[in-house]
């Protein structure tokens, strides 16, 4: 109930005189009955129905109702107050207004919510007593529900603006610690954040730039290193600028890699996987010596694939296994490719339709606390610091980037001290962009 107000005017109408009743009748027949407004009488303090047009009956769905009071036309209505107004006006003389009010009506056993404007009007006779009410009112449900909508819709909208913001500061955030590293924070942010670009989009642009002053900073260093007599702490100095600079690089290449499997043409060809673990193990032929690392394909398949991406997948993995491998014990990797159909497997993000090539990448190294195995995936997530381990944290975003453009899934998991595994499922049709 939006306002609600009382006046002291009074409805007369006569009912001794004969020739204005009839006039009376003559006015309500003609023109009320037929009248787009819902309109009805009241009598007395219990509130019997003497008159009620079309408009209301077809409104209560009744048409049996004169000489009945209104709690037994609508009983309904008990408990929304509608009768204690009634009794107040009848006891007052008070008309009461009510703007946008809302009443539940049965409707075939059921409460519907309705909506009126109606004014509630005592009736006197030719003494000034109170004999009754007239009832004017008009639904206004429609109007009502539609506000409500737009107002739905509009807190809708505002939701998504703020999350749009939110989106927008969290990745001006990201751009801020990229900015950090690279030295140029206002100039990088400022364009990330003007054009809502993706981080590998900032990445891709900002490599090109990079690499050279990074280059000639180590170039430098390296000359001041071996023709300038400088103390021990200011080789300490240089080889620190050395690393960090080295890290740079490595994170700009990292990130331009990322970038590009967003770009690059996606050729799928079909191709054995152990054809691509032979290449990368040939790429990665020295630190697997210097690791004394063992490679086993226990399983092999072929699959439909974008081999250069594909590639840099399985050179991600294996490349991961070797870095985080034990102290302890020498590297021992086993890759297995096979094909398996959905109705068998127990992931519940893989549909039971059609058949997947499951490539199970699996090390014996230091492994993870399992609660990190979805963290992992994120990029610059590193569970172990640089001081321990050398890398940019982008590593296994790659890999999970491939795996999304091949519309499969991946998952991993560990255990601490007790190794890796990295489960792989790819479906076997060929997906392509359109």
């Amino acid at each position: 109930m939006k306002a609600n107000s009382s006046t002291k005017e009074k409805l007369t109408v006569p009912v001794e005189n004969r020739g204005r009743q009839k006039v009376a009748n003559e006015f309500l027949h003609k023109v009320l009955i037929q009248a787009p407004a819902i309109i009805c009488m009241f009598r007395g303090p219990d509130h019997t129905y003497e008159f009620a047009n079309e408009k209301y009956l077809q409104l209560i769905g009744r048409t049996d109702i004169i000489g009945k009071t209104i709690r037994e036309v609508l009983p309904e209505l008990e408990g929304q107050k509608f009768f204690e107004i009634l009794d107040g006006v009848y006891k007052t003389g008070e008309s009461f207004i009510g703007n946008e009010v809302l009443a539940k009506l049965d409707r075939g056993g059921k409460l519907e919510d309705c909506f009126f404007n109606f004014i509630y009007q005592a009736i006197h006779d030719e003494k000034e007593r109170i004999e009754g009410i007239l009832v004017h009112a008009v639904e206004v449900t429609e109007e009502v529900v539609l506000r409500g909508k737009l107002k739905e819709r509009e807190k809708e909208l505002i939701y998504q603006i703020a999350e749009k913001e939110k989106r927008a500061l969290e990745l001006m955030q990201a751009v801020k610690e990229l900015a950090l590293q690279n030295g140029e924070k206002e100039n990088r942010a400022s364009e990330l954040v003007n054009e809502n670009k993706e981080l590998e989009a900032f990445a891709y642009v900002a490599s090109h730039d990079l690499q050279e002053p990074l280059r000639k900073i180590q170039t430098f260093s390296d000359r001041i290193l071996v023709n300038e007599n400088l103390s021990d702490k200011g080789k300490d100095y240089l080889e620190w600028m050395q690393d960090a600079a080295l890290r740079m690089r490595m994170l700009i290449q990292d990130l331009l890699a990322f970038s590009q499997l967003t770009d690059a043409e996606r050729k799928f060809e079909t191709i054995d996987l152990s054809l691509i673990v032979d290449e990368v193990k040939t790429e990665l032929t020295h630190l697997i010596q210097e690791k004394r690392a063992t490679i086993e394909i226990t399983e092999s398949c072929s699959a439909n694939v974008i081999v250069f991406q594909f590639r840099q997948l399985m050179n991600n993995l294996i490349s991961n296994a070797l870095k985080f491998s034990s102290p302890a014990r020498p590297p021992h990797i086993q890759i297995a490719c096979r094909i398996v159909t959905g109705n068998r497997l127990i992931d519940k993000k893989i549909s039971t339709a059609g058949a997947y090539c499951h490539i199970t990448v699996k090390d014996n190294g230091i492994g993870f606390e399992p609660q990190f195995s979805e963290q992992i995936f994120g990029a610059f997530q590193k569970l172990h610091g640089k001081e321990v381990y050398a890398g940019t944290g982008i590593g296994l975003t790659i890999v999970k980037k491939i795996v999304d453009n091949h519309h499969g899934i991946i998952t991993a998991t560990g255990e601490v001290d007790k190794g890796a595994t990295f489960d792989i499922y790819i479906p076997l049709i060929s997906f392509k962009e359109t």
